[in-house]
Formats: structure tokens, C-alpha cells, sequence
């Protein structure tokens, strides 16, 4: 009697366990009905599914995975583990499901197993790999803003090194530079000999090249912003093809189709536009042959800004060349820094303006200036 009384008592608190148990445990015979369950509160238990199939209690799709699952543990005899996910995204749950072969002797007569709700658990791994993908793009962006930041200070860096480099340049070789025009032009005057032109011609071709590569530095490196003022870019103009015809020798043809700006100002630097148009006028002047070499000035005059067009019918550029065009210390000359049009883009740029070029090999380079009429 004593010995029944401690089987039922035990039996009573394995059950009050058993029902008060975050986890499902349920038994299944060989045709997989329900034989018996005890669940958490609120899940389907006793007579609503004992004799019921997953197939009488789930949805189509979810029942056929069950049923698989089970099945292949009847017909294999070894255990397995898998997640089941029930209802809708806004309604889902989640359950991990083990199941063990139920035997009688060395036979498979049912499968029995454990159910355990692992809903929230899932939400909260969700959310931990979605804050740790978060951080770690965060953690890239950062590293990639850092990186950003460090090639910016050792670009700015070399900018201040290029500085003193042109500063010092700048000091050394104008002096000479100036003494050698001066001698030039003296030797011209007192020597009047045709034979020496040529000569002396080359050497002040050569000095002014050597001036414009130290100006192109030191704007570079210098450059700051505009002193505005009211700027007729006719006269720049004008001047510019002035300085940089000087310079050059060559047989170019040049035509000039000033007329819309004529009595036209702008609010601009003109000192920045001067080494503006002088830079791309040497590179026209560069590109175009020895003799039948031709560059054509066109302008027009809006409302809210003015357009400045340089064509000539040079070697044209490579399209892979044209891409790095504005890249600084970029040249497929044979001389110059590569630093004229990055100067150009900074000033125009600093002007709210536009500079674009336009260039096909064989067939000549457009470059086209845009400003804003007021500041």
C-alpha cells in the first residue's frame, strides 16, 4: 500500500512538473496520431488533438513538414532535431522540435518528443544580428572615414611641402629668369643681327614656359579665394591672347567672335581669370601643329551667366587621358607640371562657374568656361 501511495504521489508531482513546463512533450503511435501531450498553458492538450494528425491540426504546408519529419524517424529508428515556424510574419512562432523513436522491445511502434517555444529567443538573435551588422557597417564607415581623413592629411601635407617647394622656386629661378629677358632683349637691340632671331626668340619662348610652370605652382599650393569685382572679360581676354601669342611662335590662325560680351562685366577675379584663359590658351597653342594650326574664341551672354569657348584643331586627346584631365601633376606633355587645368577647375569652381572639355584624337579640343554674371 505504501508502495502505491509513493507511485501515485510520484506520478502526481511528474505531471504538476510536467504541465508547468515551458516545454510540449507529446507521443505519437505508428500512424502518427496523437496518443498523448501535456503542454504550456494555452497550446492545444488532452481531447481537443489525442487521436487527431499533425494533418487535422495544422495548415497543409506546415502538417507535410511535420509529417516528413516523423516519418523518417519511424522508418530510420534514430532521433532528430529541427525548427518548426508556425503563422503568419506578424503572428509567427517559433519552436524547436526533438524527436526520439518510441519502441517496444527492438520494434519502432511511435515517435515521442519535446517542443520548446523559441520565439522570443529568435527575436532577440534577430535583433543582436541585426545591431551587430549595424555596428560592423558602422565600424566600416567609420574605418572608411578615417582612412579618407588620413589620405587627406597626407595629401594636404604634400600640398604644404609643394608650397615651399614653389615659394622657393618661385624665389631661385625668377630672378634669373628676369635677367634673362632683360639680356635677351638688350643682345636683340644692340646685336640687330637676323641670324641671332631665331635664338633669341626660343630662349624668351623657353623663359615664358619656365614662368608660367612656377605661376601654376604657386596658384596651386596658393590658391585662395576671389577678389571680386566688376571684370570685363572682353579685355582679359584680349590680354590673354596678347601674353600667350608672346610666347609662341607658331603659324595659328586665330579667330575671335568677341562681340557678345563687348560692354559686358562680371563679378570675378581677374587675376584668377587671366592664369584661367592663359592656361588653356597655351594648351591650345601646345596641341595644334607647327603651321595651319588654328584656335577659334566664341562667347555668348545669357541672363544669369556668360560662356567663353575655346576650340582649335590640335591631336585631340585619348579618351582614357581625357577622364584624368583634371587630375593634379596629370601630363602627356613632354614638359609642364600637369597642374594648368587643375587651377583652372579650382578658380572656376570658386567662381560658381564651369569649366568642361570636350576632345576626340585627330580632330581638335573644346574647352568651355561658364560663369555666373553676378556673385
Amino acid at each position: 500500500m505504501q508502495a502505491e501511495a509513493a507511485l501515485r504521489e510520484s506520478e502526481k508531482r511528474f505531471q504538476i512538473i510536467i504541465k508547468n513546463s515551458p516545454v510540449t512533450f507529446f507521443l505519437q503511435d505508428d500512424e502518427l496520431r496523437y496518443q498523448w501531450l501535456y503542454g504550456i498553458p494555452g497550446s492545444p492538450a488532452g481531447n481537443l488533438i489525442i487521436g487527431k494528425t499533425d494533418q487535422e491540426i495544422y495548415p497543409e504546408a506546415e502538417a507535410l513538414f511535420l509529417n516528413r519529419q516523423k516519418r523518417s524517424v519511424l522508418e530510420e529508428g534514430t532521433g532528430r532535431s529541427f525548427e518548426f515556424v508556425l503563422g503568419s510574419e506578424e503572428t509567427q512562432a517559433i519552436y524547436q522540435i526533438s524527436l526520439e523513436p518510441y519502441r517496444d522491445s527492438n520494434q519502432v511502434i511511435g515517435v515521442y518528443g519535446v517542443s520548446f517555444d523559441i520565439t522570443e529567443q529568435k527575436k532577440a538573435e534577430n535583433t543582436l544580428k541585426r545591431d551587430r551588422e549595424t555596428f560592423e557597417k558602422l565600424v566600416e564607415d567609420r574605418s572608411a572615414e578615417l582612412s579618407a581623413a588620413q589620405l587627406e592629411l597626407v595629401k594636404a601635407k604634400r600640398l604644404s611641402d609643394i608650397g615651399t617647394l614653389a615659394a622657393t622656386v618661385a624665389h631661385e629661378l625668377r630672378n634669373p629668369l628676369a635677367a634673362i629677358n632683360v639680356a635677351v632683349a638688350n643682345i636683340k637691340r644692340k646685336a640687330a643681327n637676323p641670324l641671332l632671331d631665331g635664338h633669341l626668340n626660343t630662349i624668351s619662348k623657353k623663359v615664358f614656359e619656365s614662368d608660367q610652370i612656377i605661376n601654376n605652382l604657386l596658384f596651386f599650393s596658393r590658391i585662395r579665394n576671389p577678389r571680386m569685382e566688376n571684370t570685363a572679360i572682353c579685355d582679359i581676354i584680349e590680354e590673354c591672347v596678347e601674353i600667350t601669342a608672346h610666347g609662341f611662335k607658331k603659324d595659328i590662325a586665330l579667330k575671335k567672335s568677341l562681340s557678345a560680351l563687348r560692354n559686358i562685366t562680371v563679378s570675378a577675379d581677374p587675376t584668377q581669370l587671366k592664369e584661367v584663359f592663359v592656361n588653356v590658351l597655351n594648351n591650345a597653342h601646345d596641341a595644334v601643329p607647327e603651321s595651319g594650326g588654328k584656335i577659334e574664341i566664341r562667347t555668348a551672354a545669357g541672363p544669369d551667366c556668360i560662356t567663353v569657348l575655346f576650340k582649335d584643331n590640335g591631336t585631340g586627346i585619348e579618351e582614357q587621358d581625357l577622364a584624368r584631365a583634371f587630375e593634379p601633376f596629370f601630363t602627356t606633355k613632354a614638359k609642364g607640371t600637369g597642374l594648368g587645368l587643375v587651377v583652372s577647375l579650382q578658380i572656376i569652381s570658386l567662381h560658381n562657374g564651369e569649366i568642361n572639355i570636350e576632345s576626340k584624337v585627330g580632330r581638335g579640343t573644346s574647352v568651355t568656361v561658364k560663369l555666373p554674371r553676378h556673385r
